[in-house]
């Protein structure tokens, strides 16, 4: 099935899911359950978290200091992250790092096939309620001018 017309919602009873909604028909295509991260999920979770933005980190001159620093980060939250699965809970779709807590959030993935439909939209909008910052300096961004890896070494 294609996935054109399909977008993601937060489950209006309550339940932890994102319900994948094929629009004209409006009909669930999958439900994805959101189930706070686990040992089985760990490894997924660290590998693309590191993964996800380490080519413009090298492309901005910062690959040096991101492969040092990102690996213990990722290691040090993924605890933290509540993951889109499905009803084994071992294929994982996406996850999120989070906070509700002031509305922080650390680091969001989405599998490249499930982009563009609002996954990570609705993951950050269950683990962070409404976003008010990112946990820390973005900067991976085109324009980043500070290295957020430099900023805490003495």
């Amino acid at each position: 099935m294609s996935l054109r017309d399909v977008c993601a919602r937060l489950s209006k009873d309550g339940s932890p899911k994102i319900l994948l909604i094929h629009t004209p028909k409006e009909t669930v295509v999958q439900e994805l359950n959101l189930v706070k991260a686990e040992a089985r999920h760990r490894s997924f979770i660290i590998s693309t978290w590191v993964k996800s933005y380490e080519a413009q980190a090298r492309k901005q001159g910062i690959g040096r200091e991101y492969a040092e620093a990102e690996p213990a980060i990722a290691e040090s939250r993924w605890e933290d992250c509540i993951v889109a699965t499905d009803d084994d809970g071992y294929t994982v779709y996406g996850w999120v790092c989070g906070s509700r807590n002031g509305g922080m959030l650390w680091h969001a993935y989405v599998i490249p096939e499930l982009r563009r439909l609002r996954v990570a939209t609705r993951l950050i909008e269950y683990a962070c309620g409404e976003l008010n910052y990112y946990a820390r300096p973005w900067p991976f961004m085109s324009h980043a001018r500070v290295n957020p890896y430099l900023l805490c070494k003495k």
